[in-house]
């Protein structure tokens, strides 16, 4: 069985891009562009991350 965990931080950019169009109908671009939030963007985007594995592996 493949492990889902990745440190690409464009992998998880992907997945959770897609969770969000596959759930909302809505095509979302996530961008780092403020590195003075960047711990805390980043550690929203590995708990979204989580979230959107976790619904992948559940269909």
């Amino acid at each position: 069985m493949q492990s889902d965990k990745t440190n690409d931080m464009r992998i998880m950019i992907t997945a959770v891009e897609n969770y969000i169009y596959e759930r909302k109908g809505v095509r979302v671009q996530i961008v780092f562009n403020n590195m003075a939030r960047f711990p805390a963007h980043f550690e929203m985007l590995l708990k979204a991350y989580e979230v959107a594995i976790n619904y992948k592996n559940t269909k």
